[in-house]
């Protein structure tokens, strides 16, 4: 990044840069794990006229947090240790690696602070097939609003030097 702040290149043209190639290698990582799944578990993905704008949406949040963090912190050692910690916490509090239903009601409450939880519901709407339109509608909003929230903190935290 600081290398790349020595050039004339705007702050816009630098994140957009690696949006398009962190988008394309998370779609490239979820196309891998979608292949695999269906082969070694005949796993459905439900509709994926719903699952590839929901996912694409979702690697797109992904990468602004991701950018978020190298925008706010000083160090490769402080974003390692800073996005390990964010990234377990919130996704243990977002229900990826359990069900949010098992934890207490003020917890599932507080998961709503985190955009895992909103994907969560998305891909539980997309895969099983239920489809409720307010549910998947107000999924999506919760992340784009997460996703310009990272990319505005991104863009004001990357400075020139």
């Amino acid at each position: 990044m600081n290398r790349l702040m020595t050039t004339p290149a705007k702050k816009f043209r630098i994140v957009f840069g690696y949006l398009i190639a962190y988008f394309l290698m998370g779609w490239i990582q979820f196309a891998v794990l979608m292949a695999a799944m269906n082969i070694l578990f005949d796993t459905q993905w439900g509709n994926l006229t719903y699952l590839i704008p929901f996912a694409s949406l979702v690697i797109v949040c992904v990468v602004g947090f991701g950018l978020m963090i190298a925008g706010v912190v000083k160090t490769k050692q402080q974003a390692g240790a800073i996005g390990a910690v964010l990234v377990v916490s919130t996704c243990m509090l977002g229900g990826v690696y359990w069900s949010i239903e098992l934890v207490p009601e003020f917890m599932q409450k507080i998961a709503l602070a985190v955009p895992q939880s909103w994907a969560m519901s998305g891909f539980k709407e997309i895969i099983s097939g239920s489809l409720h339109f307010t549910t998947l509608l107000m999924d999506t909003l919760a992340l784009v609003g997460f996703t310009a929230v990272f990319f505005l903190i991104a863009i004001r935290g990357i400075t020139y030097k």
